[in-house]
């Protein structure tokens, strides 16, 4: 503290001839100025320090893809990374370990983030190292990649994980295209009546997240697993690294939308600190759908068939997607409760029509279900496209192996034993489907109640 003050009472002496300045108001602003230096997040998580000098005129002229990272907003800003991560993952927040971002003068637009991580007693803490300019990609990339470094650590020992490149560009580019607001907040560019204002454009129309990736791999050869879990030097630049965010977006987004795909990837992202190669965290994180290496190839590579032979462009949202899935494996029938009674109209399962209409209106009817389930998949959204595919398959297979056993001339389900064991391995089948349709059918009050939340965060800040 003595120190500090000669400091301060050197400075005193250099004052222009005839200033006059009150120490006490010195002191105050030397506090104040302190105090602006370092800034924290809401959750106390993200700490902000500002840069220790400033640098009017950069070694590069920045282009117009950089923003300034505001103190102030950054802390916003490393939230909504967060909410947004945490969301993905159906997790809440629980976090261990502070990240402390160190601004410095930004010198060129390529120039590295440098996350360094450390470990005191059983606390581990983080440091990120970044130009005080920089692209939004670039920016929200390293928060994510920090955010999940911080996660896998939770139950780490010995070392730190190494997360892999596919899921921290997959999951930032995925988030970037997904999320509803703007997840870095630019400073404000207009001055109104003496007062600086920023103006966010939001827009109620839901774009499909995907949209881009599959118009460029339409147009590209897809990466391999191999290419996508060891890039090579340059892959992440220009428009290689396009091709490669792209590519893992898809991937992160397939293993979420798994049945149990959020928990997976959870338990995958804490068992990487446990194993130097992350393939064998991942195979114990997603053991339910991967045994092996050569499963997980084999999957992405029928992933990447489907997914590029698809125009998302004009694809339904969501909510509208399974709502057209209903009325397809859901048809319209016409009955009647007495036979002097006019039509009801009225809906029926595809498992009733299997259960109790002889084989001959079975067939008539279930081949228009599998062609309206063929035209129904160009224009699902892609969370939906596998039920469709499943249905589609389900349905396929009971029609012919019905015609292979020549089932075709009987005239109800139950005649043989040999039906029955198919039309009951069938019906199991189905309800298997329409189980996994509720479960990822999307939910309205989730949706609202996260508008609701993002209006409030606009307001508030």
């Amino acid at each position: 503290m003595i120190k500090w003050l000669t400091i301060i009472c050197v400075g005193l002496l250099v004052l222009p001839a005839g200033a006059q300045v009150n120490p006490a108001d010195s002191f105050a602003g030397e506090l104040q100025r302190m105090k602006r230096s370092v800034h924290s997040s809401v959750s106390r998580q993200f700490v902000i320090f500002e840069p220790s000098e400033s640098d009017p005129f950069p070694r590069t002229s920045p282009n117009a893809n950089l923003v300034r990272l505001d103190p102030d907003l950054l802390a916003i800003s490393c939230e909504r990374i967060k909410k947004a991560l945490l969301a993905e993952l159906g997790l809440s927040d629980q976090w261990h370990a502070k990240i402390n971002l160190q601004l410095h003068p930004f010198q060129t637009p390529d120039e590295a983030v440098v996350v360094t991580t450390v470990k005191f007693g059983n606390q581990w803490n983080y440091r990120v190292d970044l130009p005080d300019r920089m692209e939004s990609s670039r920016f929200i990339t390293a928060i994510v990649d920090v955010l999940l470094l911080e996660m896998a650590d939770r139950a780490a020992t010995a070392r730190s994980a190494e997360i892999p490149a596919w899921l921290t560009q997959g999951m930032a580019q995925h988030l970037m295209l997904s999320s509803g607001m703007d997840l870095l907040l630019r400073p404000p560019s207009e001055m109104e009546s003496g007062i600086s204002i920023g103006r966010t454009d939001l827009s109620a129309q839901r774009v499909n997240p995907l949209t881009q990736a599959h118009t460029d791999l339409r147009n590209m050869t897809p990466l391999s697993l191999e290419q996508l879990s060891w890039p090579q030097e340059g892959q992440l630049n220009g428009e290689a690294g396009e091709a490669y965010r792209n590519c893992a977006q898809v991937f992160v987004f397939e293993l979420l939308r798994l049945k149990d795909g959020r928990i997976c990837m959870r338990n995958f992202i804490a068992a990487l600190p446990q194993h130097l190669n992350w393939q064998i965290s991942f195979i114990k994180g997603f053991q339910s759908h991967f045994t092996n290496q050569r499963d997980l190839e084999k999957w992405w590579a029928l992933r990447m068939v489907e997914f590029t032979g698809r125009d998302l462009s004009h694809a339904w949202p969501s909510a509208e997607s399974f709502k057209k899935l209903d009325e397809v494996i859901r048809p319209p029938v016409e009955v009647r409760t007495a036979a002097d009674q006019l039509p009801m109209r009225t809906e029926v399962t595809l498992q009733a029509i299997i259960r109790d209409w002889d084989f001959t209106r079975q067939a008539k009817i279930l081949n228009t279900k599998l062609q309206q389930l063929a035209l129904l998949r160009n224009q699902v959204s892609q969370e939906a496209v596998s039920l469709v595919d499943a249905y589609r398959k389900t349905v396929e297979s009971y029609l012919k192996n019905r015609n292979k056993a020549g089932f075709a001339r009987l005239t109800r389900a139950t005649s043989t034993p040999g039906l029955d064991k198919l039309a009951q391995q069938t019906l199991k089948e189905l309800d298997a489907l329409d189980l996994r349709r509720e479960e990822l059918r999307p939910k309205e009050p989730a949706e609202s109640t996260a508008k609701t939340d993002t209006a409030s965060t606009l307001v508030n800040h």
